[in-house]
């Protein structure tokens, strides 16, 4: 007699567990704002590219024959013939 008592009591206190864990977990669903997504809600974000600084400004650059050119063409006030005498006015 003792022993069918403790399997209910058991079994009440089994399913009543489940009942509140399912309970908790439906009702945090249906309450929660944001639980409801929509596709056309859905907004893809590209994350924009970051300008790596640099400490000069590069002017120039060095062609197929090894001669520093000018990139700007508007630089044109100095001649740097090598590359020490670029790298000296930096």
């Amino acid at each position: 007699m003792g022993k069918i008592i403790f399997i209910i009591i058991i079994t009440i206190i089994l399913s009543a567990g489940l009942f509140l864990l399912f309970k908790g977990k439906f009702i945090s669903q249906k309450s929660s704002p944001t639980s409801k997504v929509y596709s056309e809600d859905l907004v893809e974000v590209t994350p924009t590219p970051t300008p790596i600084p640099t400490p000069y400004k590069i002017d120039y650059k060095m062609n197929l024959n090894g001669e520093l050119e000018s990139v700007n063409p508007q630089v044109l006030d100095e001649d740097f013939s090598d590359l020490e005498s670029l790298v000296k006015s930096i």
